[in-house]
């Protein structure tokens, strides 16, 4: 048996909501209120399940894990930034509070100039999630071929 702290529970629910809207992507949009009851709902089932099977979590009440997501928006914004080497076809597919900062950097250890694709809010889930989805493409850490499936990809994301 082991314990799974609050965090780790958090992920693991997450990466399974993210591998639910790939399958259905109408379900994209972002969580209202209502809706975030509802998913802090699937995980409390999900908690109990786990308990049954003898996989303890940190023990949250409805109201305290609603309270956690809504201080997360309020704390810290988190971007996905999707950064190109301009003379490659290479895309780092990355997170930061700041991504004009963390460009300037990494243009400093750089000899090619980067490229600012696009930016999107998003979490270490959702950056774990795009790894995930386009790991045929990975070349190393963060930096994946840039192919045609995430180039469109990219391109659906808007302005």
């Amino acid at each position: 048996m082991f314990d799974l702290d609050y965090s780790t529970f958090e992920i693991l629910s997450n990466n399974l909501l993210y591998k639910i809207i790939e399958k259905y992507p109408q379900y994209q949009s972002k969580f209202s209120k209502g809706e975030l009851e509802e998913l802090v709902e699937c995980r409390q089932i999900l908690n109990n399940s786990l308990f049954f099977f003898g996989i303890p979590i940190e023990n949250k009440s409805k109201e305290e894990i609603i309270e956690i997501e809504e201080n997360k928006k309020i704390i810290k914004k988190h971007y996905i930034y999707f950064i190109r080497e301009s003379d490659r076809e290479r895309v780092k597919i990355g997170l930061s509070e700041n991504p004009k900062k963390r460009i300037k950097a990494l243009q400093t250890s750089s000899p090619t100039k980067l490229d600012l694709l696009k930016v999107i809010e998003g979490d270490e889930t959702k950056e774990y999630y795009l790894h995930n989805k386009f790991k045929d493409y990975h070349i190393k850490g963060e930096w994946f071929l840039l192919s045609h499936e995430l180039l469109n990809y990219i391109k659906t994301l808007g302005d």
